[in-house]
């Protein structure tokens, strides 16, 4: 957003994807920019190194494309930014006027609007230009488009056409791993016409004094901190773990405003809310203001559900001396992602032993799953009793990810997963005990049964920090002879032996109260491990192994990538799948206990109603066209 001589303003599409965040993301962007003549402004969010790594990321991987371009088109024009006599707008005007076939950092304007596209891809057809118009493409890291992508470059579009007098009928993206994708203008205009209609009208009626409600917004952009810190000052229900935004406003209207009130709103009747539902937030309530005045983790046993038996504690199957506490650390910045270490830790001995499996490239990340899966079904089979626990989703949709990407190990995984042999003990926290916690993340619910952490590295994002430190200081791949790697293992370690922790806190929760294991019904699956693969499967996975020392007929060894996925996508593979209902198997759990919360009005369009879809994978050739307590 930029104030013009004339105090009117200037508008970009980072200002209208902050509207869509909401509007206090938005209503903050106009109170900096009026700070010289209002009050003094909020503070944005300070950039982090997890921040500063994405930023530096996204122009490593933009610089990387222009340089493919480059070398492909050599008439590409690459527009400076103003400075002195120099007029970016004006320079692309005339690259655009002279048919250049691509511009590089083109600024676009159309009355109150101004943008810098990524990259302005000329294409055949009938404009004001000539035979020939403009289309706009942006590198983005992510690996499939999300909807402020779409937003923005609905914006280019919009500012192309008042240049050309031709919308373009498509806009493209390159995402992180190298993929291309293209969407249709049309899917998408009317949503951004009506977003950008209230966005205009938004900053019309904009006032100092009328400051929006944070707690009403899904996120805050980056004036997160600033909406936290209001939040907290005034007891904000928002603050109550799990509540959603429809429910604060019934609350609200029922003189419910403040988590000490709900804590203390006893026989009190909310329109439109279930006593179950408030029952069920009065008590997180009451645990968070517990945890308060005790200055310590307040928490209470969850009601049982008399028509689900196997709910929270009822998912803690009994303990093994072989069992498993897992934990993956993940890279999202390399091309296709990197998993780049696994840990578990084992008490068969008494005292936690830790092991670990590191990879660094495609070649060690396959050969690490392949062992760690090896030493996890080896160890199954002699105890067919052990689980291998873990916290949240993350690390079962792991394992499908590289099991799918490698295509190895397909029969192991689909036996673990049809024994439910991987526990995630997220739902058995969740839906077993109220926590006088801000959120149920294993930081905060570690504090119940373990020391602060210490050390460099206390957060998933702190890991991916410290990686990429990692990569550039260009350490040895041996953790013991790298200081970077230590310390990421030793954060590893210490998500097992909290997981370890937690495992057993919750055992002796399950025995104080009473309450007994329940399997999962089990479809197709024996009690016990089956001996091995069958034949169909065996022979695929020879062919597998001799092809990976073929070479394809371009003369390149061949990669998980070039066999398309390798034995995933076999006949036989689909055929064993289908009969497994425990392939299928759902996060029940997650959708029951994390209902969609209502959309923010603007949004209840088309775009959140149909699905974002790559409409192409190419293009016409470039050339030829948490902190502890206090």
């Amino acid at each position: 957003m930029q104030r013009l001589a004339d105090n009117s303003y200037r508008f970009s599409p980072k200002d209208l994807i902050a509207f869509l965040e909401g509007d206090f993301a938005a209503w903050c962007e106009r109170h900096q920019a009026e700070a010289s003549r209002t009050s003094p402004a909020f503070t944005p969010d300070a950039k982090d190194e997890e921040m500063a790594l994405v930023i530096r990321r996204g122009l490593e991987h933009e610089a990387a494309h222009l340089a493919t371009l480059r070398s492909r088109e050599l008439a590409l024009v690459e527009i400076g930014r103003n400075s002195g006599e120099y007029d970016a707008h004006a320079a692309t005007l005339t690259a655009m006027h002279a048919g250049a076939p691509i511009i590089f950092q083109g600024e676009l304007r159309a009355a109150q609007w101004m943008g810098i596209s990524d990259f302005l891809h000329r294409a055949p057809g009938a404009s004001q230009l000539g035979d020939y118009f403009y289309e706009p493409w942006d590198t983005k890291l992510a690996r499939r488009a999300k909807p402020y992508f779409i937003l923005q470059l609905c914006a280019y579009a919009d500012m192309l056409e008042e240049v050309q007098g031709h919308r373009p009928d498509r806009f493209g993206f390159i995402f992180g791993d190298q993929s291309e994708a293209t969407f249709q203008t049309a899917d998408f205009w009317n949503y951004y016409q009506r977003l950008k209609r209230s966005f205009e009208s938004f900053q019309r009626d904009w006032n100092a004094g009328k400051r929006p409600d944070p707690a009403l917004d899904r996120t805050h952009g980056r004036w997160t901190a600033t909406a936290e810190q209001i939040l907290a000052e005034v007891d904000d229900l928002s603050l109550v773990a799990g509540i959603t935004r429809s429910q604060i406003i019934r609350l609200r209207d029922a003189g419910i405003d403040t988590v000490a009130k709900l804590a203390e709103c006893d026989g009190v009747d909310v329109p439109r809310m279930t006593r179950a539902t408030l029952d069920k937030l009065q008590m997180q309530a009451e645990m968070q203001v517990a945890s308060r005045v005790a200055r310590t983790i307040a928490w209470q046993y969850r009601a049982a559900d008399p028509d689900r038996a196997r709910r929270g504690l009822a998912m803690l199957p009994a303990p093994s001396r072989n069992d498993i506490f897992f934990d993956i650390e993940g890279f999202p910045w390399a091309a296709d992602g990197l998993e780049y270490l696994l840990g578990v830790v084992t008490v068969d001995t008494g005292a936690p032993v830790f092991r670990d499996w590191w990879a660094h490239d495609e070649i060690q990340e396959k050969r690490a799953f392949e062992q760690f899966i090896d030493w996890t079904f080896a160890r199954w089979k002699v105890d067919p009793t052990l689980h291998v626990y873990h916290y949240a989703a993350y690390e079962r949709t792991a394992l499908c990810r590289l099991m799918s990407k490698y295509g190895t190990r397909e029969f192991e995984v689909d036996e673990l997963l049809r024994h439910s042999v991987l526990v995630d003990l997220y739902p058995v926290v969740l839906q077993g005990m109220v926590i006088g916690t801000p959120n149920y993340s294993l930081k905060y619910v570690e504090k119940l049964y373990m020391p602060p952490r210490t050390g460099d590295v206390v957060s998933a994002g702190g890991s991916v920090v410290e990686y990429q430190k990692w990569l550039d200081a260009q350490d040895p791949q041996d953790a013991a002879s790298s200081p970077i790697l230590e310390g990421i293992r030793a954060y590893n370690e210490f998500d097992c032996v909290s997981t370890v922790g937690l495992r057993d806190w919750l055992l002796d929760r399950q025995g104080e109260s009473d309450i007994s294991y329940v399997a999962p019904e089990k479809s197709g699956a024996s009690a016990t491990p089956v001996i091995g693969p069958s034949p169909a499967e065996v022979i695929a996975t020879a062919l597998l192994a001799r092809a990976e020392l073929e070479t394809n007929g371009e003369g390149k060894r061949i990669t998980p990538k070039s066999r398309g996925g390798g034995v995933t996508s076999s006949g036989w593979m689909r055929r064993r799948r289908s009969s497994s209902t425990t392939w299928s198997v759902s996060l029940d759990w997650f959708a029951q206990k994390h209902p969609r919360e209502p959309s923010r009005d603007r949004w209840d369009t088309s775009i959140a109603s149909t699905p974002i879809r790559k409409r192409s994978s190419t293009r016409t050739p470039i050339a030829s066209s948490l902190a502890p307590m206090d």
